[in-house]
């Protein structure tokens, strides 16, 4: 028996979500204070149109951006104000984003900074909204994934399979938690 067993054993079982939300806590305040993600300078800069909330300007690159998509986060930085907005599209060599303010007409530079705290923001949204039973996956999390005698064939649709197929259906009969890989178009569904 491992040291990290028998601390799970002595401590009883471990709350694997709330672990997870702290872990990722901690990695969005470690990347709100310290920074990380893209710096790029965009020039002739342009307002494009208005809502009654958002802003539209199109500013050209100097470098193809990679990594970003639409409704990607960003802040605009021209001098010392920054803005809140988005990406609304990229092209090669031309960007545009939707901000919170009115910037003016023509903006000659600014500096886009885009922070990977969102992804992580996202991602603990989708974990705080989970409930109900989490069995399985702390099983998973455990390395305790349990053995069980099901006939898997029995409970799924009767279709033609090919001997890959079979097996992989016999084998997911066998135990609690099964990963079926293969790439795509091999018949794994």
């Amino acid at each position: 028996m491992g040291l990290l067993t028998f601390l799970r054993d002595l401590f009883g079982r471990k709350d694997h979500l709330k672990d997870m939300l702290l872990a990722v806590d901690d990695e969005i305040s470690w990347i709100r204070k310290k920074g990380s993600g893209k710096r790029v300078r965009l020039y002739d800069g342009e307002k494009r149109s208005s809502t009654a909330e958002l802003f539209y300007y199109v500013f050209k690159l100097d470098e193809e951006l990679r990594g970003l998509g639409d409704d990607t986060p960003i802040e605009l930085i021209i001098g010392t104000t920054k803005v809140n907005g988005a990406v609304v599209a990229i092209s090669p060599n031309e960007i545009t984003i939707a901000v919170e303010k009115d910037l003016g007409e023509k903006i000659q530079s600014a500096t886009l900074v885009s922070q990977a705290v969102f992804i992580l923001v996202g991602l603990r949204k989708h974990l705080s909204g989970m409930s109900g039973n989490h069995r399985l996956a702390n099983q998973v999390l455990d390395g305790k994934i349990g053995r069980q005698n099901t006939n898997a064939h029995g409970i799924l649709p009767s279709v033609e399979r090919n001997h890959f197929q079979d097996e992989a259906v016999e084998r997911i009969g066998k135990q609690s938690v099964s990963y079926v890989w293969g790439p795509p178009g091999t018949g794994k569904t």
